[in-house]
């Protein structure tokens, strides 16, 4: 069940390096473009009719369309909360996985085997700088491919990952 429509507004602002989709509890909410320049415009959508009481699932098929560095930076900012804005950072407590997954965006899919994502840094940290000024991102989250050594920043393969982060809304509604 949707949550009641009480003044909520939840926007979800994302960008990865190269291209992403993301979902909210199953549902596709955004793509960014596909070309190697797609990550300096995050995206900003409305998620608000995809939330629901209790724990909502925000899922994220990432991909690194060209060798080089790869990242996904996002937030997902839910206003209109009795106890003030909850903000909710790609980072810290997500999970990754490499493999594909045909059911990647469904909350049902098990992923008690998958690893935590592995966190760069805060945003801004190099190679990509800050994205745009008037979205304040927070955290960047490796995709974990190897690294070849005979380079000195971090470069990684083309390939895909898939990335999912929860966020609580008990008590809210």
């Amino acid at each position: 069940d949707p949550l009641p429509k009480n003044g909520l507004q939840a926007s979800l602002y994302m960008t990865a390096d190269n291209c992403f989709e993301a979902a909210v509890n199953g549902k596709t909410v955004s793509r960014s473009g596909t070309d190697s320049g797609a990550w300096h415009h995050p995206v900003l959508c409305d998620v608000t009719a995809q939330l629901r009481p209790g724990r909502n699932l925000l899922a994220v098929r990432a991909e690194n369309i060209l060798p080089g560095a790869a990242g996904l930076l996002g937030k997902l900012r839910i206003a209109g909360l009795p106890d003030g804005p909850l903000v909710v950072n790609t980072g810290k407590g997500w999970l990754a996985h490499l493999e594909r997954q045909k059911t990647w965006r469904e909350p049902e899919l098990d992923d008690k085997g998958w690893a935590p994502a592995k966190v760069l840094g805060p945003h801004g940290i190099a190679p990509w700088g800050r994205i745009e000024r008037s979205v304040n991102l927070a955290v960047a989250v490796e995709k974990n491919y190897p690294r070849e050594t005979k380079y000195t920043d971090p470069i990684y393969q083309p390939g895909i990952v898939f990335v999912r982060g929860y966020v609580p809304l008990q008590g809210h509604g």
